[in-house]
């Protein structure tokens, strides 16, 4: 009984990830060459591939101190530490294990988050260049691939 109840919240904790921010709120830029006026309606805002990140971090660390924790040697002092079954602490490894490798999906949409965030912005920059008569930023953006 003692493991289902531990591997319940990792089980929801997973589940709850199936989506990162950046891959459901990011928009990217168009595709090709584009006009200098209107702007882009891609997204700019890096909040989503920092949430992202902060998601990861939170998932990989919570997962290496279950880790450290069922492997970690007891104090001689603490007799309940002294009675942890050996298969206990493996369940509470594995589930440590299981979290920590929950945090790579979040890695994975904070960097599809950061490069597309980062094109929106250069894109942007340099149709507001162009308004402004910078020609190399026109070309740029008549040449832009994507």
């Amino acid at each position: 009984m003692q493991t289902s109840r531990l591997l319940l919240p990792v089980v929801c904790a997973l589940s709850a990830q199936l989506s990162g921010c950046s891959w459901v709120f990011v928009q990217k830029a168009p595709p090709g060459p584009v006009e200098a006026f209107p702007a882009s309606a891609c997204t700019s805002s890096a909040a989503g591939p920092i949430a992202d990140t902060v998601l990861a971090s939170l998932f990989a660390g919570g997962g290496l101190a279950l880790i450290i924790g069922a492997v970690g040697t007891p104090h001689q002092s603490d007799p309940y530490a002294a009675t942890v079954s050996t298969a206990y602490r493996a369940v509470v490894a594995a589930s440590g294990a299981i979290l920590a490798g929950g945090s790579i999906p979040w890695a994975f949409s904070a960097a599809y988050g950061y490069t597309h965030t980062a094109d929106c912005r250069e894109l942007r920059q340099n149709q507001a260049a162009c308004l402004s008569g910078v020609e190399d930023s026109c070309r740029w953006l008549k040449h832009r691939t994507p």
